[in-house]
């Protein structure tokens, strides 16, 4: 039953409410952050393209397709984030918290009593997020292959194949967390050495924070629901759904009076 209204319930629902997002966001394209946080919309849309590939056409988990789907989820919520930061005014290169001369400032790190006296706290906060990334080396497998149906009582719509592929581990904890290890630690000698972070810092802390948000939370939904895929899928599924939800009644404070309906 859970099967069943995922694959005609929710599956579906993500791609209206995401579209139609898209389409509404085509009226504020203009405003600070909404042009990235479409595209990640787009992104997140096109991974649950190849998510429903698997699901609708070859009814079973393939590898090429869930590490495209996977990658395209960890590229949206890098997106997102800046898209997010950017559309918040939050997008500085200052990262001095409390300051609210972040836009008008030109002084050095070096120069700056605040920047000297947070220095440690954050670059501690980046050395906390690269532990985080380091730790999926050090998850093993721990799912086996199992057949999830979609229907109720006799009546069979039809089943999805979650396969235990040892290469998909591989990219889950040893290839994907090494972007956001590379990225984080780039930013993070930068800091230790109070130099002043760019727009090319900015975007690898980003990309950084995207891809381990999506890594830990796969992993810990693979992990609690390791002996019910099918409960782990619908959950994965919800999660999106309502992610698309949040966008879509954020984004109604940010249309003309006349369009926020």
């Amino acid at each position: 039953m859970i099967n069943l209204i995922q694959v005609l319930i929710i599956k579906p629902a993500v791609f209206i409410v995401g579209i139609f997002i898209i389409r509404r966001w085509k009226l504020i394209i203009n405003q600070p952050g909404i042009r990235l946080l479409r595209w990640s919309i787009i992104v997140f849309l096109a991974g649950e393209v190849f998510c429903g590939i698997d699901i609708y056409l070859f009814h079973r988990m393939t590898l090429m397709n869930e590490i495209l789907h996977e990658t395209a989820m960890m590229l949206s919520f890098a997106g997102f984030i800046w898209g997010s930061m950017t559309a918040a005014n939050l997008d500085s290169n200052c990262l001095v918290m409390g300051c609210s001369q972040k836009d008008k400032c030109l002084l050095d790190p070096r120069d700056c009593p605040q920047a000297q006296a947070q220095n440690t706290m954050i670059s501690a906060i980046f050395l906390g997020l690269i532990s985080l990334a380091v730790m999926p080396f050090f998850v093993q497998p721990f799912i086996t292959t199992e057949t999830l149906v979609a229907g109720m009582g006799n009546w069979v719509l039809g089943s999805f194949k979650i396969i235990d592929y040892p290469l998909l581990w591989d990219f889950r904890t040893r290839l994907a967390p090494l972007i956001p290890i590379l990225a984080l630690s780039i930013v993070f000698l930068r800091l230790f050495a109070i130099v002043k972070i760019n727009k090319t810092d900015r975007i690898l802390i980003y990309l950084g924070t995207g891809f381990l948000l999506f890594i830990l939370n796969r992993l810990f939904l693979l992990y609690v629901f390791r002996e019910n895929g099918a409960i782990g899928n619908f959950f994965e599924e919800i999660q999106e759904l309502l992610f698309m939800i949040i966008v879509l009644v954020w984004s109604k404070t940010k249309l003309p009076a006349d369009h926020n309906v």
